[in-house]
C-alpha cells in the first residue's frame, strides 16, 4: 500500500508542478522496489509542513517520511524524483 500511495504523490507532483510530460518506471528486486518519475522541469520538489487546515502540500512530506530512501537527480532536460521501499516478508493470505 505504501508504494501505491507514494507513486500517486510523485506522479501528482509531476502533473501539478512540473507541468511537462513525465515517465514512471519501477525496478523490483527481491529486497526492494525503486520508483522513478522523470519530467522536463528542473525545479526540485519541496518538502513542506502545511498547517492542518491547508488542503494540499503533503506529498513530498509523505515521501520523505514513508520511503526508506528518496532523492532528486538532475538530468540534461529536467530531473528524476525517486524513492525506494524495502520489501519485507509477505503476509500470509487471509490471516
Amino acid at each position: 500500500m505504501a508504494a501505491a500511495l507514494l507513486v500517486s504523490e510523485v506522479t501528482t507532483n509531476a502533473m501539478r508542478h512540473a507541468q511537462t510530460p513525465f515517465s514512471l518506471s519501477a525496478q523490483v528486486t527481491s529486497v526492494s522496489i525503486r520508483v522513478e518519475v522523470t519530467d522536463r522541469n528542473p525545479a526540485h520538489p519541496v518538502v513542506k509542513t502545511p498547517a492542518p487546515f491547508e488542503p494540499t502540500g503533503r506529498g513530498m512530506l509523505l515521501v520523505s517520511r514513508m520511503a526508506d530512501a528518496w532523492g532528486i537527480e538532475p538530468t540534461a532536460d529536467g530531473k528524476v524524483v525517486w524513492f525506494e521501499l524495502a520489501i519485507g516478508e509477505p503476509e500470509p493470505f487471509g490471516q
